[in-house]
């Protein structure tokens, strides 16, 4: 028992520690906090739904063309499970460590896009429900 409220003990303060650094980042630098819905470390994920929402997409490569692709059930939901990716998300969240993702309107990286920096989610605005590939900035 004694190991367990020590280690409860530290997790509390790793995490004061942890809050005590992200408050010192300026409010307009601040990503928004990043949420899993199911997403693993090393992905990206797209969402059928905004806010993270619904059925889920992943993936840690690059993508030329989302068409014969679908979203699966996640934790975030089932809407659109089944539904194609290609043309039909909107949201995204980026778990890859140091590396932003380009989601793009047109299949081969073509055209208007959204950026998803690492560790961070978005709504998509340029591509929403007309997004086509993704690509890696490395």
């Amino acid at each position: 028992m004694k190991m367990k409220g020590r280690l409860l003990a530290l997790g509390v303060v790793g995490m004061a520690a942890m809050g005590t650094a992200f408050a010192t980042v300026p409010a307009s630098a601040a990503p928004k906090p990043i949420t899993s819905g199911g997403c693993e470390d090393k992905y990206v994920c797209l969402y059928y739904n905004s806010d993270l929402k619904g059925a889920m997409f992943k993936h840690r490569y690059n993508i030329s063309n989302y068409a014969g692709y679908v979203f699966t059930a996640s934790d975030a939901g089932s809407a659109g499970a089944g539904q194609p990716v290609k043309n039909n998300a909107a949201s995204a969240t980026n778990w890859e460590q140091g590396n932003g993702i380009r989601i793009y309107v047109n299949s081969n990286y073509i055209g208007d896009w959204d950026g998803v920096p690492a560790w961070t989610w978005v709504n998509l605005s340029a591509t929403k429900n007309n997004n086509a590939s993704g690509v890696w900035d490395h």
